[in-house]
């Protein structure tokens, strides 16, 4: 007799329990919050896979973050000769360069 009461009595603290939590859900992607100066590109490479030699695709994301002071001319170029320096790797089908200045 004791151990259905028992029993009722945990159900009862756990569903109290359930009911006082919060609910949390994960955010599916977090978005990257930037000060409101900093020029920002990101580079997306998708490399081919290579089933003879055994090698599996993968894709790699740079974020290169730039000082204020530099103009965007020097952005532009600085971004262009690290895309040359991946691009001289073998087996890449894409690539995306997304650049985001500061509103002036």
């Amino acid at each position: 007799m004791k151990t259905p009461m028992v029993l009722l009595l945990i159900i009862l603290a756990l569903a109290g329990m359930v009911s006082n939590s919060a609910a949390v859900s994960p955010m599916p992607m977090e978005e990257l919050k930037l000060g409101p100066s900093q020029t920002v590109c990101i580079i997306h490479i998708v490399h081919i896979p290579e089933h003879g030699k055994g090698i599996i695709g993968f894709e790699t994301t740079s974020t290169l973050v730039f000082n204020p002071t530099v103009l965007k001319s020097d952005v532009l170029e600085k971004t262009k000769n690290y895309i040359n320096l991946k691009l001289n790797e073998e087996n890449i089908s894409e690539f995306k360069v997304e650049c985001i200045f500061p509103k002036q």
